[in-house]
């Protein structure tokens, strides 16, 4: 009897070691995988829509830097989507797909990607989806969020975009926060039918410049009974039109007192007064009248310097002479040109013929484009150098061997084998006396 009562304690001891076994099996094989994906080197996968496939909920996808995509990325569960440099992980949609479309899922992280050359990112019927700190760019759409919540549109640089940017379509309780919206041709920010979605911090510059009047051409957008919105401390500046409102219902436009607004470019009240009724003499960085957007929608506490974000100090200068017009996202500048910018894209143009002297390139890295398209993701510098036209060596000196360059192309076309474009000093494709005569009356400068 006792010989039987031992076995079966045995046989129950060795079932409970094989049932724990088989349940910590099942808790090892649920634990997140990280994939890794390289479309030119050794990986688990050479795209990502291959990783995506194979992969398992709460599974992580790392990209190696490379260019990827050319169909659309579908997600249609639980994944985070991490790239390895957001300047250098491209995910391209050759012309015509939408890079990566999450749809009908949740909890989806997608960062540290350039996404360009399509229709931007979709997600569609999707809650708790995360898209930051990626680079959005030459898209038809930038981010269209549809019939979605909960989703976090964070620290994006959205640029050189179409009709809209940013797209909340019937989705309710997101957020838009500290992102870059700047250079597009359309929309930055459009809520459609959107409810309760938190806009702040955001920078909305310098959008539908080149859109023809009364078409998405608007800083922030909101219409169609979009309503519940709050909408503060975010940089508004220098929009074909700022903002505006249509067939929409009730929406904040700042933050209360002391917290403030927005900043509008274009508000030009006065600060001479605080308090929450903005009639206590004394100044507090808010202006006493509320910036008006229509008869129902106001921000009650306009900022009258930007909103802190991330920002960086960007100088252009020129050589050897300053005081030279250019152009900055659109905006004539004088250099040098010195101020804190928001993380961003910036397009600097230099002119051809500032003051009688020709352009000849950028000092920094040698580039003879006048036009310079840069990130700013940190402090930079970029100095234009000019020339004088009789400096024809381009050492900044008007000196004998200007004169010697010019002697040896004298007499030539450019046909000729010793032909020296620099030395044609007005552009008639012949090297003759008026030529040299023009670096004899500059003879001595610099």
């Amino acid at each position: 009897m006792r010989i039987k009562a031992s076995a079966l304690i045995v046989l129950i001891l060795v079932l409970a070691c094989l049932l724990a076994l088989k349940f910590s099996t099942k808790l090892a094989a649920a634990e997140p995988t990280t994939w890794i994906v390289d479309d030119d080197g050794p990986a688990d996968f050479t795209t990502i829509q291959a990783a995506v496939n194979a992969a398992l909920s709460g599974d992580t996808i790392f990209v190696k830097a490379g260019t990827y995509g050319r169909k659309q990325i579908n997600v249609g569960k639980p994944l985070q989507l991490i790239g390895e440099n957001k300047t250098t992980t491209i995910i391209d949609g050759n012309g015509s797909w939408v890079c990566v479309y999450v749809r009908y899922t949740r909890n989806v992280l997608i960062t540290g990607f350039t996404i360009q050359n399509g229709y931007g990112i979709y997600s569609w019927g999707s809650r708790n989806v995360n898209i930051s700190g990626n680079i959005i760019r030459n898209n038809g759409q930038g981010v269209v969020v549809g019939q979605s919540t909960n989703n976090t549109l964070s620290e994006n640089i959205v640029t050189l975009n179409g009709a809209m940017s940013i797209f909340l379509d019937g989705s309710n309780s997101n957020r838009i926060l500290e992102n870059n919206v700047t250079l597009n041709s359309g929309d930055a920010i459009w809520l459609d039918n959107s409810h309760g979605n938190i806009i702040r911090g955001n920078n909305v510059s310098y959008n539908g410049l080149d859109t023809p009047p009364g078409y998405h051409n608007r800083g922030i957008r909101l219409v169609f009974s979009s309503s519940n919105n709050i909408i503060y401390h975010n940089d508004i500046i220098d929009n074909f039109e700022q903002a505006t409102v249509w067939m929409a219902g009730n929406n904040t436009w700042d933050g209360g007192y002391p917290s403030g607004g927005n900043y509008w470019s274009d508000y030009i009240g006065d600060d001479e007064y605080h308090g929450p009724n903005q009639d206590i003499l004394g100044s507090d960085g808010i202006g006493d009248t509320p910036y008006i957007i229509d008869s129902g929608n106001r921000d009650n506490y306009p900022l009258l310097e930007p909103w802190p974000s991330l920002r960086y100090k960007l100088i252009v200068t020129t050589t050897p002479f300053t005081g030279v017009v250019l152009t900055m996202n659109g905006t004539s500048k004088i250099t040098p040109y010195a101020d804190t910018l928001p993380e961003g894209l910036y397009i600097v143009e230099m002119p051809q013929t500032p003051n009688g002297c020709v352009w000849s390139h950028w000092l920094e890295d040698s580039d003879t484009n006048r036009t310079k398209t840069f990130l700013l993701a940190g402090d930079i510098i970029w100095t234009g150098v000019f020339r004088f036209k009789a400096d024809i060596n381009g050492d900044g000196k008007v000196r004998v061997d200007d004169v010697l360059v010019a002697a040896e192309a004298f007499g030539t076309d450019p046909d000729h084998p010793r032909w020296n474009p620099l030395a044609d000093l007005n552009g008639d494709d012949l090297v003759r006396v008026d030529d040299v005569l023009a670096i004899a009356l500059n003879f001595g400068f610099g």
